[in-house]
């Protein structure tokens, strides 16, 4: 097998597993964001969080 090519092909699981983590981390930044942006909506979610949890 030719080293590049040794090097790209691995354990697809794994490629998809770090796929996922990247989505999860760019919605959560974009969440973020939003509520940065909103808070107005950043109130209405804290305050649910906090009557649900309590």
């Amino acid at each position: 097998m030719k080293p590049t090519l040794r090097r790209t092909s691995g354990n697809p699981s794994s490629v998809i597993v770090f796929a996922g983590v990247d989505t999860t981390a760019s919605t959560l930044a974009r969440l973020h964001h939003l509520l940065a942006e909103h808070p107005d909506a950043q109130a209405k979610l804290r305050a649910e969080a906090i009557s649900s949890l309590s």
